[in-house]
């Protein structure tokens, strides 16, 4: 299964087919993007779409839970906004290579919080057969595909009381 692949399947416990969200954004649209999913996972597609001299800040940004503080119109300062997620991230490259592309200085705190799971091609351990990207794709894509989205703050919530 591919990069893009796996990502829809991790939406589709989460939102309709639109729920993974690209890089090519600004800083401060992934602000505004973030504080939408407070609560819930983040779904970005192709990392090597983001700013190489930014993407490393707005890691830290999503990772922390917080946007920008700003300037508000009559003087002080407007409250940021705020959010609680998790974010997934997939590419071509990663986080390091597309960082140093343009020969900026990645920290190791930052890879730490911008997950990027290998997709490996082939079945799942424990899998009976293999599931292709096209058989994976058509039911993802299906009319007929049933869209249950999981309310996760009460499942994180029940989850926290059982343990």
């Amino acid at each position: 299964m591919g990069k893009s692949t796996t990502l829809r399947v991790a939406a589709s416990v989460n939102g309709g087919k639109n729920y993974v969200r690209s890089w090519r954004s600004t800083a401060n649209g992934l602000e505004s993007i973030a504080s939408l999913h407070n609560d819930a996972l983040l779904i970005l597609d192709e990392i090597g779409q983001a700013n190489p001299k930014e993407v490393g800040e707005v890691t830290y940004m999503l990772a922390n839970g917080q946007g920008k503080v700003r300037m508000a119109r009559a003087g002080g300062t407007r409250k940021p906004l705020q959010w609680r997620l998790l974010f997934l991230s997939s590419g071509e490259i990663g986080l390091r290579d597309h960082m140093m592309s343009v020969a900026v200085k990645v920290r190791g705190g930052q890879e730490i919080r911008c997950l990027v799971p290998a997709i490996t091609h082939g079945t799942a351990p424990g899998a009976r057969g293999r599931l292709g990207d096209g058989d994976v794709g058509q039911a993802l894509h299906s009319p007929r595909r049933p869209e249950h989205p999981v309310n996760q703050p009460a499942l994180l919530t029940r989850e926290r009381e059982n343990s």
